[in-house]
């Protein structure tokens, strides 16, 4: 066995926990070749957690936590099999290149940062754990089931320890006349000798804060934790050479290329054997828990090496591939991408927000949103012209460029009422291609319906149901004892959502075409995604956007089971610390002649509610007509007072987003704010969704100097339970059967 401790900075054994990679050695090793893919690994812990969002803050106490043992979750067998057979040997097959070196090569990364030239033979695997940049300068890679063959662009891959770790696979190149230029430039400039035949990739670090996570969310505290006596000394990059029960590789089944083949997208197909196909239209489908939305992503990132961009529907608004959940949104993605769904928030060209986990209380709303995203794709995005896709840095890509194909990932809710929504979503989309995953076996509590299955897995889509002319694929769902993770739902949701507010997203007038037209939309054909993360401060102490609501916003809207209850003097109290959809519309589209309720009464709630424009039961915009550009969190909506402690009617709303400025504009130029008449209006949606625990607290140390907020008077917590009507969340029962399921 090969242990390779991971020591943490903190002398404290009690509250920290260590990481380790335990295997067999490289000569024994030995597996399947068909090894279901795993989810994130369950980290060993110790008896003790230092944070526990579950248990409040009492003054004598130094830390959250307690002495409670942690249940423990269904342990995974570990991998026989070597992560890497790659064995480095210095400026033999891996020599370490300053920045002005990589500068000077003859197709030089955008990315600026120190890297290390690896040369790897033909079926040698290497796995790394961390954030870095690969770049394939000869030969060709594979890398979570997709083959990047040698290329200028360079492709960033977060490997964090609580996800499947990616393992590169290198393939040698088809012609070995391609040796000749870049060997001889290594050679003559770097006095580097590479062996002809094999495969040169340059690995980078990536230095994009993403590992500051961890201190958000205690979940993702040692996620990124890379030992400091690594062989590579690359920064935030560490190799993994053997597996674990807490850390595997990602592997794709073959019973997963098996049905990729069959629609083909062959993992090894060439772009000369590609028939466009202007329809192509890839929809995944299937129970939770089966691997549905790994799935998806695959098809995207194997779409992505044939065609330049590719879009893609986010139908499952409990998790969410792009966006943060509670909104249903079409993305155009350019590049693969490569790590867990937090690692990669991205603004959507079109969304819709719902405003909860699930569509159960808002069906038609919902299934209007996804029937305006397949719209805005057919009539915007599908084909796109000549001059809308022309980028200077892509003369050299031989991808397809005037088709985008569309890949759709619907929710895994199939029984009954989410069932009817999966088919309408099918009815109006009219894929080409289905891809359907077998419901995995149920031994563990029979059910007592007539129909209830068991032994072979089988599918959920009946025969009627079935859309002619579509091609349906069963895949083999993974099998959940495998997973063993100790992530639930709720937990990534938390993770997507703390990524998204700590998200630095580029500015849009990058992408913009015009410096006259300001960029109040996320261009149609470029990837908006999110390449840094700031963590210096939390959320409490950040400064928030501060505006005036009766001239900044035109309407407030509640939306989700109970909100049609909240009445105009409570509508202040719903909305602080609050997370809200920023939805934009057409002027026309809302009857601004009514602002709200007539309000005559003049205290601070009748205040509040008359300069957020609320009417109690009103109802958000159509989507056809409509557009969410992202969340918010309303940090603070008080009342202004004078000097002398009266009020002055005036309301003070700050808000927290990610959202680069422009995107909130209500005016298209800039030279037109003066203008009265805005050219979009701006209207806030509350749902159901809440902030998580992670979000309200204060992580700093004391010892940095800053002020800490603690215990009691963190803002908008409260630690006692609650009491009175509403001081305890109300119990809804989903188990009570139907009288033909008796």
């Amino acid at each position: 066995m090969d242990v390779i401790p991971l020591e943490s900075d903190d002398d404290d054994d009690d509250d920290d926990f260590a990481i380790e990679i335990v295997g067999s050695s490289e000569e024994d090793s030995s597996g399947p070749d068909d090894v279901p893919l795993p989810a994130g690994p369950e980290l060993r812990r110790s008896k003790r957690r230092k944070w526990s969002p579950s248990r409040p803050y009492t003054s004598d106490a130094p830390s959250i936590g307690g002495s409670r043992s942690r249940q423990s979750s269904p342990v995974r067998p570990a991998s026989t099999t070597s992560l890497s057979t790659f064995k480095p040997n210095p400026n033999q097959n891996l020599w370490r290149l300053s920045i002005e070196q990589i500068q000077s090569l003859p197709h030089p990364p955008a990315h600026s940062s120190a890297g290390i030239l690896i040369s790897l033979e033909d079926g040698k695997t290497l796995t790394f754990a961390g954030t870095y940049t690969l770049t394939i300068l000869r030969g060709s890679i594979s890398l979570c089931g997709v083959t990047l063959a040698a290329s200028k662009r360079s492709h960033p891959v977060f490997a964090p320890l609580c996800s499947p770790l990616p393992t590169l696979e290198a393939h040698s190149p088809e012609e070995e006349g391609d040796d000749g230029p870049l060997l001889s430039f290594l050679q003559e400039n770097f006095n580097i000798s590479i062996t002809r035949g094999s495969t040169v990739i340059l690995v980078q670090s990536l230095p994009s804060g993403v590992e500051g996570l961890g201190k958000v969310v205690k979940s993702l505290e040692n996620a990124f934790l890379i030992p400091e006596h690594d062989s590579l000394q690359l920064d935030g990059v560490s190799m993994v050479v053997n597996p674990s029960r807490n850390i595997q590789p990602y592997i794709v089944p073959t019973s997963w290329e098996r049905e990729l083949q069959t629609a083909g997208l062959t993992l090894q197909t060439s772009l000369l054997e590609v028939s466009a196909n202007s329809s192509d239209i890839f929809l995944v489908k299937g129970p939770k828990k089966t691997g549905k939305s790994t799935f998806a992503r695959l098809v995207l990132n194997l779409l992505l090496t044939r065609y330049r961009r590719v879009a893609f529907i986010e139908c499952d608004i409990g998790q969410s591939e792009f966006t943060p959940a509670g909104m249903v949104a079409l993305n155009v993605i350019e590049q693969p991408v490569f790590g867990p769904p937090f690692t990669h928030p991205t603004l959507p060209q079109f969304a819709h927000y719902i405003g909860s986990s699930t569509p159960r209380s808002s069906p038609s709303h919902y299934l209007s949103s996804i029937q305006a995203l397949i719209e805005a794709y057919k009539l915007e995005i599908r084909n796109p012209a000549p001059e809308d896709t022309t980028d200077p840095t892509e003369v050299d890509d031989d991808r397809i460029s005037d088709i985008i194909p569309l890949v759709v990932n619907t929710m895994g809710w199939n029984k009954g009422l989410g069932a009817d929504l999966n088919t309408k979503i099918e009815q109006t989309i009219i894929p080409t291609h289905i891809f359907e995953f077998e419901v995995p076996n149920e031994t563990t509590r029979p059910r007592r319906r007539s129909n209830s299955f068991s032994g072979r897995a089988k599918s959920t889509e009946r025969v009627e149901d079935r859309i002619e002319g579509v091609t349906y694929h069963m895949v083999e769902a993974v099998d959940t004892s495998v997973l063993g993770t100790s992530y639930n739902a709720a937990d990534h949701r938390s993770m997507a959502l703390m990524s998204y507010f700590y998200a630095s997203f580029p500015s849009l007038d990058d992408l913009s075409s015009s410096s006259s037209f300001a960029s109040t939309k996320v261009p149609l054909y470029r990837q908006h995604t999110a390449e840094r993360w700031s963590t210096d401060l939390p959320l409490l102490a950040q400064y928030p956007y501060v505006v005036d609501p009766t001239t900044a916003l035109d309407r407030t809207v509640l939306t989700g089971a109970g909100s049609e209850d909240v009445v105009s003097n409570e509508v202040g109290r719903v909305l602080n610390g609050a997370l809200v959809g920023i939805v934009k519309c057409s002027p026309e589209v809302l009857d601004l002649g009514t602002d709200g309720e007539v309000i005559t009464t003049q205290d601070d709630d009748h205040i509040i509610a008359k300069s957020l424009k609320y009417t109690q039961r009103a109802f958000i915009p159509d989507p056809m007509t409509s557009n969410c550009v992202g969340i918010a969190l309303i940090r603070s909506l008080v009342v202004k007072t004078n000097s002398d402690g009266g009020s002055n009617n005036n309301v003070e709303l700050q808000i927290l987003t990610p959202l680069p400025p422009s995107l909130l504009s209500r005016y298209h130029f800039p030279n037109q704010i003066s203008v009265t008449q805005p050219d979009e209006s701006v209207i806030l949606v509350k749902g159901e969704l809440e902030l998580p625990i992670w979000g309200f607290l204060d992580w700093r140390e004391e010892s940095e100097g800053k002020v800490v907020v603690e215990g009691e008077e963190l803002p908008y917590l409260r630690w006692e339970k609650g009491t009175g009507v509403g001081g305890v969340r109300k119990a809804v029962r989903r188990n009570l059967l139907r009288r033909g399921q008796m």
